[in-house]
């Protein structure tokens, strides 16, 4: 009997088929199924909207010129779209110049400064808030907490130690904590 997991198996597989063979139709749903998780991955890493939707349309045409390398049997669609998403985000943070990602910083700091606080925090709020972190600190922080790479792994991407991995996911920490209890919001 058909699951419903093997028919989304099926339908994914109808999909990559299709956009291997360059079908617009295969690629427009592609994009359409796939453009909320990978946007998501970019506003996490990047400090500004406009920039994480640069980097989501890079993400899929690395994702459309690259998905004859796709290999179920390596591992899902979703893990192999995640790696492209976060490592083209990564490269995008190493070819920013410093002066311009405090630029957006500062924009998004008095936007966010003007802000009423709320009583919940809200994930756009945790996005700001994360965006004040120190940029190697916020992409630390994003590969640890959010796409649970080992301190090992972020050592190795980043050419860091370990040791500096922790310590970069502790001071984050800190560092939130204090920002969102800056802001009215209760920290447990």
């Amino acid at each position: 009997m058909c699951t419903p997991t093997f028919f989304l198996f099926l339908q994914d597989n109808s999909l990559i088929q299709g956009c291997k063979a360059n079908d617009r139709k295969a690629q427009f749903e592609f994009y359409q199924k796939y453009f909320a998780f990978v946007s998501g991955i970019c506003l996490r890493y990047l400090s500004s909207a406009a920039t994480a939707r640069e980097v989501t349309n890079d993400v899929f045409l690395k994702l459309f010129t690259k998905i004859a390398l796709f290999d179920a049997a390596r591992g899902s669609m979703m893990a192999w779209i995640k790696t492209i998403a976060v490592n083209t985000c990564l490269d995008k943070l190493k070819l920013t110049s410093f002066e311009q990602f405090h630029t957006e910083l500062e924009e998004k700091h008095e936007a966010f400064a003007d802000a009423v606080p709320e009583e919940r925090l809200t994930t756009e709020d945790l996005l700001l808030f994360l965006q004040k972190l120190p940029e190697k600190q916020s992409v630390i922080f994003n590969l640890f907490v959010v796409e649970g790479y080992s301190h090992d792994e972020i050592a190795a991407m980043l050419h860091i130690s370990s040791g500096n991995s922790r310590w970069y996911v502790s001071d984050a920490k800190q560092r939130l904590k204090k920002l969102i209890t800056a802001s009215g919001y209760l920290v447990k």
